[in-house]
């Protein structure tokens, strides 16, 4: 219990440290252009953090189950990402809306903290490999790194999973219909397989069923 505390501090400061960083040479304006602009960065940042994490599960064979729950993890979160661009649009649009518009400054905060969960889990995968990113040559190697970085994965999992919950929170506090335009106009993001569903909104209801 000790140790794992010990793993979540130290992930909890790199994501305080990077923070600042971002914080730094942030852009003062909480707008929606800003908003598109960070979240688009953080959708960047997931879908590398995304074919990293699959080319760690064909290179490990066997992969453990919980290198696919964080697979899984991601894949869910980009989708969000995109539904969450998708209603912040569609509200921002409609200037007869009698809803206030979604606070993009909290919005903005929770997407910062975000990237520094997904850029230090970038940084632990990465540290899997070799430089030529080729896993097979060395297998067991890789099998003991992801060993010895695998209890800080899953504190950075449950960490995204606090930031997908919390950004599906902000969305469903503006109004029912906004939650249903996510679900019309969410995108199917796939983390290297192509996953079939009957309409576009069933993943996100899967999501949100998960989060309640």
């Amino acid at each position: 219990m000790r140790y794992l505390m010990r793993q979540y501090r130290e992930v909890e400061q790199h994501s305080v440290d990077s923070l600042i960083t971002i914080t730094h040479f942030q852009v003062p304006c909480h707008g929606p252009l800003s908003f598109t602009a960070s979240l688009i960065t953080v959708v960047a940042a997931a879908g590398s953090v995304a074919k990293h994490l699959e080319l760690l599960r064909n290179g490990l064979g066997n992969a453990p189950d919980m290198l696919g729950s964080l697979i899984d993890e991601v894949s869910d979160l980009r989708i969000v990402l995109e539904a969450c661009n998708s209603a912040v649009t569609e509200l921002y649009s409609n200037v007869d809306s009698p809803n206030p518009p979604i606070p993009l400054a909290d919005a903005s905060q929770a997407l910062d903290r975000t990237k520094c969960h997904l850029d230090h889990l970038y940084d632990l995968v990465s540290s899997c490999f070799d430089s030529d990113l080729d896993v097979s040559k060395t297998r067991p190697v890789v099998m003991f790194r992801w060993m010895k970085i695998r209890s800080k994965t899953e504190v950075i999992q449950q960490l995204l999973q606090d930031s997908k919950q919390g950004l599906l929170m902000l969305m469903e506090s503006q109004s029912v219909s906004t939650m249903s335009g996510m679900q019309l106009t969410v995108q199917n993001i796939t983390v290297g397989v192509e996953e079939d569903y009957s309409t576009l909104d069933e993943k996100l209801d899967e999501i949100l069923f998960k989060v309640v």
